[in-house]
């Protein structure tokens, strides 16, 4: 697979991997994690390192596109062939579909609508999309992905790209896992967050129970007004008697 760098990036990744005075810390445009490499290979129009995170070899051009090219050669136009009738012209076999697969239209478009809702949507939109192409009947390769996600705080972000997918395939099963995969994630994270925060409904204060103090207080003493007031009126007569 052919990965997208800028040039100025990898000139500079050249560079530290030469001078060799310390790890350099660079994002790998396979996994998207932040690495530490130490060395490397490099050539006048290439950089080569291995990811210790997912153990690719990155392959990156290190050149600017206005170096001098080879003259590419003259084109010959082909020589014009009589008329063949179809019944004698060799049958091409169909081509093997390989493991890969492109997007559809409607599902590239629902992608794209979901990468520009935020700064991370970008990124990982592109590593959903390498995973949809090349690897989506792996289920390693969707426990790496929403492993990714759950470390940038985007499994809404996976949801969505999962949901996109089911709109477009309803019956896909790996898109119902990996969304179904993404409810758990978010569910245990949730139960964390839930652990972690104070019960503070439960904690009773000084200034709690001075008012539960203050409270009961207040209905003894009209209690005992009530009582005395009641006696009062039911003794009136008797002493009068």
């Amino acid at each position: 697979m052919k990965h997208q760098f800028g040039y100025f990036a990898s000139n500079k990744i050249k560079q530290g991997l030469e001078v060799n005075l310390k790890f350099l810390t660079v994002q790998c445009p396979h996994c998207l994690q932040l690495v530490k490499i130490a060395d490397g290979q490099t050539t006048g129009t290439q950089v080569r390192w291995d990811c210790p995170q997912c153990e690719t070899v990155i392959s990156l051009p290190c050149t600017p596109s206005h170096l001098p090219q080879p003259a590419s050669p003259p084109i010959q136009e082909a020589p014009l062939t009589s008329a063949v009738p179809s019944s004698t012209m060799p049958q091409t076999q169909p081509e093997q579909t390989s493991p890969s697969k492109n997007l559809p239209v409607g599902l590239a478009q629902a992608l794209e609508v979901i990468a520009s809702e935020s700064a991370a949507g970008r990124s990982m939109k592109n590593a959903f999309v390498r995973l949809y192409e090349n690897t989506w009947r792996e289920t390693d390769a969707h426990q790496k992905f929403l492993q990714i996600a759950n470390q940038q705080n985007a499994l809404a972000l996976a949801g969505k790209l999962y949901g996109a997918v089911l709109q477009s395939l309803p019956e896909d099963e790996m898109a119902m896992a990996g969304r179904e995969k993404v409810l758990q994630l978010g569910m245990a994270q949730l139960g964390h967050l839930r652990a972690a925060a104070p019960i503070r409904s439960r904690s009773f204060t000084p200034k709690k129970w001075l008012i539960i103090g203050g409270l009961i207080f207040v209905l003894l003493v009209f209690s005992m007004l009530f009582v005395a007031v009641q006696s009062l009126f039911s003794g009136g007569p008797t002493s009068l008697n």
